[in-house]
């Protein structure tokens, strides 16, 4: 008797996990649940990064025409530093083979345009490109003589706008363009 019990559950919880592995299977899932999959996997990964953002969502299929959706994810360390780094995740959900692609290091070792051409696509670069490039020799010893230094980024057209401010009673705001030359760097 006991053991056509344990044989019945047994069953019912094969039974409950088929169903519910065809039904995840057949893409009874939701573009939110991807993105709040791939959103909580990373901040576990990396709880102390300063952003962590979906940047590219494509829906796609399978060889067996089965639905899955392929996802680029970027997380930002240090964004509020003169080296933030940026580093891209790539996901398929719900997963479609058991080798992830290894993360690319869009932004790390505080350098930028270190080949031709030379493309500040994102705020992190244009933190960087605003001290290191020729041009930014004030902006550099600024940042040494003020530890506090810290930047923030806005964006216009063809240009990014790096203002570095600190405890000092002064600053100075870059424009860094896209193809990295230092356009103009000012005191504030």
């Amino acid at each position: 008797m006991k053991k056509e019990i344990i044989v019945t559950v047994l069953l019912a919880i094969v039974v409950v996990a088929l169903i519910l592995g065809m039904k995840f299977a057949t893409g009874s899932f939701e573009e939110s649940d991807a993105r709040k999959f791939v959103t909580e996997d990373l901040t576990t990964k990396f709880p102390g990064a300063d952003k962590i953002e979906v940047v590219n969502f494509e829906q796609m299929a399978n060889v067996s025409g089965g639905r899955y959706y392929s996802i680029k994810a970027a997380v930002i360390a240090g964004i509020s530093t003169p080296c933030p780094t940026r580093t891209n995740y790539y996901y398929n959900y719900p997963v479609q083979n058991f080798v992830p692609a290894p993360p690319e290091y869009a932004v790390k070792n505080c350098r930028v345009c270190e080949s031709s051409p030379c493309v500040i696509a994102f705020p992190e670069e244009a933190i960087i490109a605003s001290h290191t490039l020729a041009g930014s020799q004030l902006v550099q010893q600024y940042i040494t003589a003020s530890r506090d230094a810290m930047p923030k980024v806005n964006r216009t057209q063809d240009t990014w706008t790096v203002a570095w401010t600190s405890s000092l009673d002064y600053g100075y705001k870059v424009a860094v363009s896209d193809n990295g030359t230092i356009e103009s760097v000012e005191k504030i």
